[in-house]
C-alpha cells in the first residue's frame, strides 16, 4: 500500500483533504482513498479499517443494466459519459460546487476530487437502473459500479464525501446506502465531523441554519392538507410528507406520533412564516422515545 506517515502528517497539518492514490497488492489494481480534514484527519489505522470495511460491504450485485466509460465528473453525484450522457447518482447528495456566481458548499470541491480520482483509473463502469431511468432535467438515474461490483455511492458515503438522499420511488439500494452513511457517522470524518451535520435542538434553529440539516424535537401535532400530511414541531417547524410519498409510511409510524421526540434529517426551508422540512421516506424520520419515555 503506498500510504504513508509523511502523506498523513501534511493532511492533518493542512486539515482538509489531500488525496492519496494507493495500490492493492492483492487485486493489483489501484484506487483513491481521501484524508479528510477540517473534517479532522483519518489516521492510517482508520484508513485501512475503512477500505477494509468497503471491500467487504460494497453493496455489489451480479445484475447490471447498462455500461458505460467515464468522460467527465461534474460533482460529487453527477457525472457525463463517453456517449455524453449526463448521469445523476441515485441515493446520493454531495454538496453543490460554485457556479452562477455562488461560492462552492464546503465538502463540494472533495467529494468531485475524490470521485474524479477514482474513476480516472476506472473509467468503465457498470450501471444498473430503478424505477425511474431519468430526471426532470433529463439526466440518467443510476447505481453506479466498478468494473469489481463495488458500488461507487457506498465508497462516497463510507468516506462521507455525501449524505443519503431517499427519494421514492428508487430505493433499490436504500439498506446499502444507510449502512455505509451510518460507517461514516459513527466515525465522525468527513461531512459528519462539521457543525452542520450535528443535530440540532428544534428551539435553537434560526434563518442561518437553511439547508442540510439534522433536527431534533417534541411532536406537538399533526395536520392534513390536500396535498400533504403535516408533523409540526416546536419553533414552527412543519415536517411536510405528500400524499405521494404517503404510502411508503406505515401507519404504525404516524399512529400516536404526537407527544413523541423525533429526529427528522432532510433540506430545512422557509416559507409562509415558518421553517419546514420534507421527509420523503421512513428512514428520514427517526422516533426517539414513546410517549416521553426513554
Amino acid at each position: 500500500m503506498l500510504t504513508s506517515f509523511a502523506a498523513n502528517t501534511v493532511c492533518n497539518k493542512y486539515r482538509w483533504s489531500r488525496f492519496i492514490v494507493q495500490a492493492s497488492a492483492l487485486t493489483g489494481r489501484f484506487f483513491v482513498s481521501a484524508c479528510l480534514c477540517l473534517f479532522p484527519g483519518i489516521t492510517l489505522a482508520e484508513e485501512d479499517a475503512l477500505e477494509k470495511y468497503a471491500f467487504e460491504a460494497s453493496c455489489s450485485t451480479n445484475k447490471f443494466d447498462d455500461a458505460g466509460t467515464v468522460k467527465h465528473v461534474i460533482d460529487g453525484d453527477t457525472i457525463i459519459l463517453a456517449d455524453e450522457r449526463h448521469v445523476r447518482l441515485i441515493g446520493i447528495n454531495a454538496p453543490e460546487t460554485g457556479r452562477d456566481g455562488r461560492p462552492a458548499q464546503i465538502g463540494a470541491d472533495q467529494a468531485r476530487d475524490y470521485l474524479s480520482r477514482l474513476l480516472h483509473t476506472n473509467r468503465d463502469i457498470k450501471l444498473v437502473y430503478d424505477k425511474e431511468h431519468n430526471d426532470k432535467y433529463g439526466r440518467t438515474l443510476a447505481h453506479l459500479f466498478l468494473k469489481d461490483g463495488i458500488n461507487i455511492q457506498a465508497l462516497l458515503l463510507k468516506r462521507g464525501l455525501a449524505t443519503p438522499l431517499n427519494i421514492p420511488p428508487n430505493l433499490a439500494h436504500l439498506d446499502c446506502y444507510e449502512k455505509s452513511s451510518e460507517f461514516a457517522q459513527s466515525q465522525q470524518i468527513g461531512l459528519w465531523a462539521l457543525k452542520q451535520y450535528k443535530p440540532v435542538p428544534v428551539e435553537s434553529i434560526t434563518i442561518n441554519d437553511l439547508g442540510y440539516r439534522i433536527i431534533t424535537g417534541n411532536v406537538l401535532r399533526i395536520g392534513e392538507s390536500k396535498s400533504a400530511t403535516w408533523i409540526n414541531l416546536a419553533r414552527n417547524l412543519a415536517l411536510r410528507i405528500t400524499k405521494q410519498d404517503l404510502p411508503y409510511f406505515p401507519d404504525d409510524i404516524l399512529k400516536d406520533l404526537v407527544g413523541q421526540d423525533v429526529v427528522a434529517r432532510g433540506w430545512l426551508y422557509y416559507t409562509h412564516g415558518e421553517y419546514r422540512m420534507q421527509i420523503r421516506h421512513p428512514v428520514d424520520l427517526e422516533i426517539r422515545q414513546t410517549n416521553g419515555k426513554p
